[in-house]
């Protein structure tokens, strides 16, 4: 079986993604240094799309192109005539494609290269997929952003047990099972778990593969929200405390319906828990 080094990544039909994959790159290649895309589409570039510089006035520019065919020397050189006008320093010129390796393309660059550093002038080298594609490979989180279908069963294994850590049983679910509601007043930190897992469910990498576990994953999250929310309706921090306090209604009619949408968003939530979690 193939592994991240000796698989085999289409390359991305958007330049927009194929800048941010060489941005990211670049980052681990020269790791300490900070890269940046340089711009924005439609602003003068000067031949540079990604900068950063990896000690005092050794710059490093970055243009990217994703070819469909090969890369022409024509190309390479009017990148290199753009770049003399990048205002920044630079000590070394690389332009990433999306071209697999040629040998052709690799020794006019090199020829180039030694001519300019003679006079003095920045060096020139070219970044092939496949190099683009090492680096990237170098964080197993980086790669699966860009091929999250590389995750596999194991994503989802890690994904169902990061949930287990971050909703273990004998915590907040526990809480909100026995109390059927959360009762006239309780300290904040029962529900500390819930505001967690909320917190996570930001994260768009925090999400199962498997299509009937993601909808699993996502009603729990939704029946959570509502039972934050409805406590938040209803009950009141107490002054220098942890404990929330039930609003006092006058209405008695009234207050014993919001104890029902309590206990029904409690139950919500642990049934939801359940399904996600429970053995199959």
């Amino acid at each position: 079986m193939p592994n991240f080094i000796s698989a085999r990544f289409p390359a991305p039909e958007s330049y927009q993604e194929f800048e941010k994959m060489v941005n990211i790159a670049a980052s681990i290649k020269w790791a300490g240094s900070f890269f940046q895309r340089y711009g924005r589409p439609g602003q003068q570039q000067d031949g540079v799309d990604t900068y950063g510089q990896t000690g005092k006035g050794r710059g490093i520019a970055i243009q990217c192109k994703n070819t469909i065919h090969t890369l022409p020397l024509s190309v390479i050189e009017s990148e290199i005539e753009k770049a003399t006008k990048f205002t920044h320093p630079i000590m070394h010129l690389f332009i990433a494609t999306t071209q697999p390796n040629d040998r052709s393309i690799q020794d006019d660059t090199w020829q180039i290269s030694r001519t300019r550093e003679a006079k003095g002038e920045f060096a020139v080298s070219i970044l092939f997929w496949e190099d683009v594609i090492f680096e990237l490979t170098k964080d197993r989180a980086t790669i699966i952003s860009f091929y999250p279908e590389l995750a596999g069963p194991l994503h989802d294994e890690e994904i169902g047990l990061e949930i287990k850590t971050l909703l273990p049983y004998n915590g907040s679910i526990d809480f909100v099972r026995e109390n059927g509601c959360c009762g006239s007043d309780f300290d904040d930190k029962d529900l500390h778990d819930l505001y967690h897992f909320l917190d996570r469910c930001r994260d768009p990498s925090f999400a199962f593969r498997n299509q009937d576990l993601e909808i699993l994953r996502k009603k729990l999250r939704e029946k959570i929200t509502i039972l934050i929310g409805t406590i938040g309706q209803h009950y009141t921090r107490g002054i220098h405390s942890q404990k929330i306090e039930f609003h006092h209604y006058n209405d008695r009619d009234y207050a014993e319906s919001v104890w029902r949408e309590l206990e029904y968003a409690c139950d919500a939530v642990f049934d939801a828990y359940e399904n996600l979690l429970r053995p199959q």
